[in-house]
């Protein structure tokens, strides 16, 4: 037969999400209190986080987080009773810095306290998220604010490309061109280059259609001096 686990038993009065949600509360506000709760969450997070190492580093502040909170005993509706952690209060406990500390108290006392995430990346907040596997981002939308800034780049760096190939390709045809005299003009002649390697290009990589090269185009990129038009010559005439 087997052995029943031990129930435990949970502190009602205990710790709770409302100690977490202060926290990042304070963590999001501007003034002296805020950032000091910002650069005790800092330390704590740059520890490991660990608690131990954290505080054997700054014996006063060890001091500070330990008279911050005091337990204070409340009868339960059973046989049982329950010490119950408090923050203190006082003229200390008063100050801005006091008060950040009392909240920082508080808040390691809950088991999630790890579960809160920031600052994010994009709006600087902080918030209570479901794991302790960190995120870089509060919301989904400063997660798509994230990843727009690389979509555009991304976006531009194939249009450059393109862009480039275009060109190669525009003075590969020109040089064949002006290699003998043509009956076909510079232009046509530019234009179907091209468009026909633009096409071998386009099935071999498997990639959509783009815009295709036009007369404008030609002329856009002579005025540019991305292109040098061809010296004038005669075109033989057709038979």
């Amino acid at each position: 037969m087997k052995k029943r686990k031990p129930t435990i038993l949970q502190n009602p009065f205990g710790p709770s999400r409302k100690d977490i949600d202060i926290f990042v509360d304070t963590l999001n506000g501007t003034d002296e209190e805020s950032e000091e709760a910002r650069k005790l969450f800092a330390r704590l997070r740059a520890s490991g986080p660990n608690l131990k190492k954290m505080c054997h580093s700054d014996e006063e502040l060890w001091r500070d987080l330990q008279e911050a909170v005091f337990a204070q005993w409340f009868p339960s509706g059973g046989a049982r009773a329950y010490l119950v952690p408090l923050p203190r209060s006082g003229d200390h406990y008063d100050t801005p810095v006091g008060r950040a500390r009392s909240k920082f108290a508080m808040f390691v006392l809950h088991p999630d306290c790890d579960k809160v995430g920031g600052p994010c990346e994009i709006c600087g907040r902080f918030w209570k998220q479901g794991t302790r596997h960190r995120t870089k981002y509060c919301t989904r939308k400063c997660a798509s604010l994230a990843s727009a800034p690389a979509a555009i780049q991304s976006t531009e760096d194939r249009r450059e490309a393109a862009h480039k190939r275009r060109i190669n390709w525009a003075r590969e045809a020109m040089t064949t061109w002006s290699s003998k005299t043509r009956v076909e003009g510079w232009e046509s002649w530019t234009l179907r280059h091209i468009n026909e390697q633009e096409a071998s290009w386009i099935k071999k990589n498997n990639q959509p259609e783009p815009r295709p090269v036009t007369v404008k185009s030609l002329t856009r990129w002579v005025n540019s001096n991305e292109l040098q038009k061809p010296s004038t010559k005669k075109v033989r005439e057709r038979k």
